[in-house]
């Protein structure tokens, strides 16, 4: 087996991420899962941009969706759930075929519905919290300092 997982993350309704490295390429990737492990695939990626601009991104070449988390060691802001607002999740990333480390790669993504479809909330790292059960979500730049 080729593959190592890093702790996971429960998101909403028992749906779990996990960090999936490589050992032979030590590339890392994100896969999901909605059945408590049973099967693991790939973070589908979202078709359009904030902007609605395509994003290229070819599934049947193995591009899918990466999001930083536990193993970025505070680089980057970690997925993001909360037992108070179901279904949404949070995370900086990027799509390809792999994770990048390079801040000019990343983007925040957004799920309404538990990681099963996504979409690109802004170009950029930022840093966000929900609040009002929801249906208030905040984003910062995550390298600008606050005022």
């Amino acid at each position: 087996m080729d593959t190592e997982f890093s702790k996971g993350q429960y998101t909403g309704k028992g749906k779990m991420y996990k960090e999936a490295q490589s050992v032979l390429t030590n590339s890392i990737r994100t896969v999901i899962t909605f059945n408590k492990g049973g099967t693991w695939k790939k973070v589908t990626p979202p078709e359009v941009d904030h902007e609605e601009i395509p994003i290229t991104c070819a599934k049947s070449k193995g591009c899918s969706l990466h999001l930083h988390g536990f193993t970025t060691q505070g680089a980057y802001p970690p997925i993001r759930s909360s037992s108070k607002a179901i279904g949404l999740v949070i995370g900086v990333g990027n799509t390809g075929l792999n994770l990048k480390n390079n801040p000019e790669n990343l983007n925040t993504f957004f799920s309404r519905d538990g990681g099963l479809t996504w979409e690109m909330a802004v170009r950029g790292v930022h840093t966000f919290i929900f609040g009002d059960h929801g249906g208030l979500m905040l984003m910062s730049d995550f390298s600008d300092a606050t005022k």
